[in-house]
């Protein structure tokens, strides 16, 4: 028997799979893939992170990190609901400014920054946060060539952990920054620091609440001397719970890992895939290379949790700076379907039933090595359930022998017809658009908000929303 792994669906989700002949007029208007995005449960998990900061009396900021989630539509809804946006990008940035997104509701972490992104930065004076001396050299030369004062972040890296340095390839080292900072009026003058800033890999929460511990201690430093220490943000990295049973998280990896070592067993990944463990004289090594997707901790809690550590909200308080965070996946718990078309059924030589979708393995991936999520089977028609239990691969369109959408077998009540559909819930968050690709010329898939019990394409919804040109 193949494990379940039973997603969480909210509301709106269970609505619209019920309602299926809305889902087919949505893949025929628009194609399939479909994201389908709505923004009621986006803003509920802004708001659990706001009501945390203010059940501690510290001023905070929630700045939504755009790189989950392309559409531009979140953008919108980040200016209506007044937080913040994260931008990656220039073109990220852009979808910002064009908005009507408040400069101090903007803030850019990108990775790589041009001469194009401090260009836009700094005629709207957006806070840049800045990873290197290269990139601080080339915010003084943009900053001092449009005759303006750019707002800068110091990013930091270097913490130290259970006797341990955390390793970064990002930032400053912390022990270095005091000096950095104290000479930027001298060296950079059109340059004027606001805050520090730090993001750090994996999910430890205990990671997270020292990294913040010593960012306050360096930026109680600054202000003795006499540096004004605006912010420290601390980045993302919040864990969501997509699943509702823990004893079938459990039990899949249970029945995996049986499953790979007993050459009697049956597959329950496509050939066994071992999902990044390896096999090695009877034993699987290491642990599987997947997304936590069942937890029990909210992402709000662990928030209330890194404060609570250290005493780091009173120390906050005391020294008047602004706590800002940069959720990405967590704000979007809850806030995104994919809606897929069956193309066709049939089986492999080693007797595996496939069922082929009108989509590839780019347009629902993320780093995880799978998405551990049971889709829902939405057929075109009310047809009787049938007694037998099938099991199912569901494979892309990518002309590849591992174009797997779920590298997971799944189990079926019915054997699924051309035309049928397949939902994936709760993908806003990366699983969309991060990987995306267009091989074979392929065309993206369209994202659409739900809006009033109907869909509007994303692009058309941003364009109705942003503010007139005169």
């Amino acid at each position: 028997m193949i494990p379940k792994l039973t997603p969480i669906t909210s509301p709106w989700m269970e609505h619209l799979i019920n309602e299926k002949l809305k889902l087919h007029q949505a893949v025929s208007e628009f194609g399939s893939p479909v994201n389908i995005i709505n923004f009621e449960e986006f803003f509920n998990n802004v708001s659990l992170f706001k009501e945390i900061f203010k059940s501690f009396d510290i001023s905070g900021e929630v700045y939504f990190a755009r790189k989950a989630n392309k559409a531009k539509g979140l953008v919108i809804a980040a200016r209506d609901g007044n937080f913040g946006v994260d931008t990656a990008s220039g073109n990220e940035l852009k979808d910002c400014i064009e908005s009507g997104l408040g400069s101090e509701k903007i803030i850019c972490t990108a990775a790589v920054k041009n001469e194009e992104l401090f260009s836009l930065a700094a005629t709207n004076n957006v806070c840049v946060i800045i990873d290197n001396l290269d990139e601080m050299h080339l915010a003084q030369k943009i900053a001092n060539e449009k005759q303006v004062i750019l707002p800068i972040g110091i990013r930091i890296s270097g913490f130290k952990s259970n006797s341990e340095i955390l390793y970064s390839r990002f930032g400053f080292p912390c022990k270095e920054v005091a000096t950095l900072i104290k000479d930027i009026p001298q060296n950079f003058p059109n340059l004027v620091f606001k805050g520090l800033h730090f993001h750090l890999n994996g999910y430890s929460i205990s990671e997270r609440g020292d990294a913040l511990q010593q960012s306050i201690a360096l930026a109680s430093q600054l202000q003795e001397m006499n540096i004004n220490v605006e912010f420290i943000d601390i980045g993302g990295g919040f864990l969501m719970n997509y699943l509702q049973s823990k004893n079938e998280w459990f039990d899949f990896f249970n029945i995996l890992k049986e499953s790979i070592l007993d050459n009697n067993k049956d597959e329950i990944t496509f050939r066994k895939d071992s999902l990044g463990m390896v096999a090695h004289q009877g034993k699987l090594i290491g642990e599987p290379k997947v997304y936590p997707y069942y937890n029990e901790l909210p992402a709000h809690e662990i928030l209330r949790q890194l404060l609570n550590m250290h005493d780091n909200y009173n120390n906050l308080r005391n020294l008047n700076i602004q706590l800002r965070l940069e959720p990405g996946r967590s704000l979007l718990a809850q806030s995104g379907i994919t809606v897929a078309k069956v193309a066709f059924r049939k089986y492999d030589m080693e007797g595996r039933l496939l069922i082929g979708l009108e989509m590839n393995r780019t347009q629902m991936k993320s780093s995880s090595e799978d998405f551990l999520l049971d889709p829902f089977h939405i057929s075109q028609n009310n047809k009787v359930e049938s007694e037998e239990n099938l099991e199912a691969y569901l494979v892309g369109a990518y002309c590849l022998e591992q174009e797997l959408i779920l590298k997971r077998k799944i189990p079926l009540r019915s054997m699924p017809e051309i035309g049928d559909l397949f939902v994936f819930v709760n993908t806003a968050g990366y699983m969309m658009h991060f990987y995306e690709s267009q091989a074979h010329c392929f065309d993206l898939a369209q994202n659409v908000i739900l809006q009033n019990q109907g869909f509007i394409l994303d692009s058309v919804y941003f364009e109705m929303n942003k503010p007139k040109v005169c």
